[in-house]
């Protein structure tokens, strides 16, 4: 028989599949984010295991992140290793389903399967082949999901009817996650009223221990880095010199302590260049170049500078506008890179339009730092600005008129951009729920031709307009109606 979490991981997989009333309106990361009712944060909302990744215990935050696990590994038009992996799986069990079918001569009604659980015999008449491509179809869903891995190409571009099929199946995955690990039934199909037994409750991490705030969980030696205490840092690269015998050994454990890391993947080089304390991030550096590899030109590898997802000390001091830090890291004797890229192509000029520190941006570009850069997604230095963290109205009014200065008085040149999602700056301040920004741009935009008000603040790739999307996100309807009475946003 099949187990109970075997059951649940078919009913979330299979009767998503089958959900076919279509959509008011396009499906899309803003409607995912009005389904579900968590933080998105998984000490925040729970932790809960992927249902399509089969015996992987990995646990997501439930609602958000598991709605991303589930768009970036399992998209069926650009399916990752788990996904392929669950199709080829399903697949070999299917064949064995029918092997088994025949082989009984159809005298079961009903065939179990570890995996698959209660299948359907053989219908009068029907052919293995005909029994598999039901089975098929059943457990992996119509021609658009690929079945095969034959019909196409793995990856390819979806029409509209297979994005909006996905999305709801989506959305269904995460509304009866969260029904399932809250034991609530809202009358939804398959909703139980028995908590999911894979389910991490909140205020506890991933692995099931008892969640620290970001700051309280740094190791000691990043700790110290990050309140610049430099006599503390000293004292520990003295205690591993006491306990080492050998100088190969000292070298050894001094580089463990140097790439002591974060649950981030931060260091404490960028911890230090993030909060400003040079003499720290001097002395890290220093000791850093001290153990390099003496056949090496280089005084850091890029894998020492860089955290996981590729950002950099010059990243986090722009985000956070530590000028002297970004003026030293920039000096010759450091080579940094003003347009040093992290993972997804974003530049230190990206982060300090990010974190709103003029400064910091001025600093940059004195130092050649491209204004036209864009990341992996397109996005230029408009929509990083609108998307900024700074929450002083002043400072960020100060920026964007220096933008505009920047482009000789032609802001639609970097405000008016639109990046691979179709949002220009104006989408990405609506999501953002920055409504300076937005108001700014408002009364900018009446320097635009009709033409280019009309393309920066139109629909955007899933058809939503800068004031749903501001809607969608929580805001106020007077300040969507107001927008949409001045530009047509």
């Amino acid at each position: 028989m099949a187990t109970t979490s075997t059951k649940r991981k078919r009913s979330l997989s299979v009767e998503a599949q089958t959900t076919t009333s279509p959509p008011s309106k396009k499906l899309d990361v803003y409607s995912r984010t009005l389904a579900t009712s968590t933080k998105g944060r998984g000490s925040l909302s729970g932790w809960t295991a992927c249902p399509l990744c089969n015996g992987k215990q990995k646990k997501y935050a439930l609602g958000r992140g598991i709605s991303m696990h589930i768009q970036q590994c399992h998209t069926p038009w650009k399916p990752g290793k788990a996904e392929l992996a669950r199709r080829e799986r399903l697949r070999r069990r299917i064949e064995g389903v029918v092997y088994r079918a025949f082989k009984e001569c159809n005298k079961l009604s009903i065939i179990t399967d570890d995996i698959l659980g209660d299948v359907t015999a053989v219908k009068e008449s029907e052919t293995p082949n005909q029994y598999k491509e039901r089975l098929l179809r059943n457990f992996l869903g119509d021609t658009i999901w690929d079945r095969d891995g034959k019909s196409r190409p793995i990856s390819y571009t979806p029409d509209e009817e297979e994005t909006q099929k996905w999305s709801m199946k989506l959305l269904e995955i995460v509304r009866k996650l969260e029904q399932s690990c809250s034991g609530k039934d809202d009358g939804v199909k398959g909703s139980s009223k028995e908590v999911d037994k894979s389910f991490l409750m909140i205020g506890f991490d991933r692995n099931g221990k008892e969640s620290k705030s970001y700051k309280k969980s740094l190791p000691p030696f990043i700790k110290a880095a990050s309140d610049g205490n430099l006599e503390l840092l000293k004292q520990m690269v003295e205690e591993v010199s006491a306990k080492s015998s050998f100088p190969c050994h000292h070298e050894t454990r001094l580089k463990k302590l140097l790439e002591t890391k974060d649950r981030n993947g931060s260091n404490g080089e960028h911890w230090s260049a993030g909060n400003g304390h040079l003499m720290c991030l001097q002395y890290l550096m220093d000791l850093s170049t001290s153990i390099s590899d003496k056949n090496s030109e280089a005084t850091l590898t890029d894998n020492r500078r860089k955290r996981r997802d590729g950002k950099t000390t010059l990243h986090y001091a722009s985000r956070n506008g530590q000028t002297k830090i970004i003026q030293f890291l920039l000096s010759a004797s450091n080579k940094y890179d003003v347009d040093v890229l992290s993972g997804d192509g974003t530049t230190p000029l990206h982060m300090a339009f990010y974190g709103g520190h003029l400064e910091a941006i001025k600093c940059l570009i004195d130092n050649k730092a491209k204004i036209y850069k864009k990341n992996e997604w397109e996005c230029g230095i408009g929509h990083w600005i609108a998307l900024s963290i700074q929450t002083d109205n002043e400072r960020l009014v100060d920026i964007l008129n220096y933008m505009k200065e920047l482009v000789d008085g032609k802001s639609y040149r970097i405000f008016g951009l639109v990046q691979k999602q179709g949002h220009s700056a104006i989408h990405k301040a609506a999501q953002k729920l920055n409504i300076t920004v937005l108001k700014w741009l408002a009364e900018e935009a009446a320097s635009w031709t009709p033409e280019q008000q009309n393309a920066a603040g139109g629909e955007d790739a899933c058809g939503n307009k800068p004031s749903t999307i501001w809607l969608q996100m929580g805001g106020d309807k007077t300040f969507s109606a107001w927008i949409i009475d001045k530009c047509g946003w």
